[in-house]
């Protein structure tokens, strides 16, 4: 039996955090807190357009404003006057001087099937076309039909499946 390499979901060389805050108790602090405290050891990128600077690194209004090759980790939040809370979060890993990148993409329960996911995956497609990027591919499982739909409906193809029940996808940029 065969097995996935998850590696570079689980060890991205760097992470941008996007609403990132210094504000007690917001998702994008607790994120970017445990990031500090945990000793991730490569470069994390606060975004948020409000501040300079986020436990005492620099922040960026937005992705384009990085200037660096990032492993992207974005995570969705509620805006005000609701609370604050992780819908969602995405992953696009690749090499500093790759072409095609691996995506990863997880939206909460409740959140499923309201365009959330579309959304995570419009903005993927974008910052990867705004790093010269020509391909991205991930794995979802076979049984999880509306993922497969909603890739397949931004362009993505089916191109292997896993013998444990995962479905490759990939889409050319």
């Amino acid at each position: 039996m065969s097995t996935m390499n998850l590696d570079k979901l689980f060890n991205p060389g760097s992470v941008a955090i996007i609403g990132a805050s210094p504000k007690e108790g917001s998702a994008g602090g607790r994120i970017l807190s445990n990031l500090i405290e945990g000793g991730f050891e490569g470069p994390i990128y606060p975004i948020n357009r409000t501040y300079a600077e986020v436990m005492g690194l620099t922040a960026y209004p937005d992705l384009s404003s990085v200037g660096e090759p990032v492993d992207l980790a974005m995570v969705a939040v509620t805006q005000p006057p609701f609370k604050e809370r992780i819908l969602g979060e995405t992953r696009l890993i690749h090499e500093p001087y790759g072409k095609s990148a691996e995506l990863a993409i997880f939206i909460g329960d409740r959140w499923q099937g309201k365009g959330l996911g579309r959304k995570l995956l419009e903005v993927l497609i974008e910052v990867a076309r705004g790093r010269g990027l020509k391909k991205i591919t991930g794995w979802v499982m076979r049984e999880n039909k509306n993922m497969l739909r909603l890739c397949e409906s931004l362009g993505f193809i089916k191109s292997f499946s896993h013998e444990e029940g995962a479905q490759r996808v990939e889409i050319e940029l």
